[in-house]
């Protein structure tokens, strides 16, 4: 069996990278959407958590 070496293993072909949005941009889409989870009613990491407990729970076997 031949040993995998960097020499071995094909590196994939590079591609140009073309972002949607340029840094500045992006850095002002997130400073609007800072804290948009803050005080949000209900508290989303709440909820499912209680709903992930609800699904978790034992059921009773099926008579059939």
């Amino acid at each position: 069996m031949e040993d995998v070496t960097e020499e071995t293993v094909p590196k994939p072909p590079r591609r140009k990278y073309y972002p949607s949005m340029s840094p500045q941009e992006r850095l002002a889409a997130l400073r609007q959407i800072r804290g948009m989870w803050k005080g949000r009613d209900p508290n989303p990491v709440e909820y499912f958590s209680k709903l992930r407990e609800t699904s978790d729970r034992e059921l009773a076997p099926r008579n059939t």
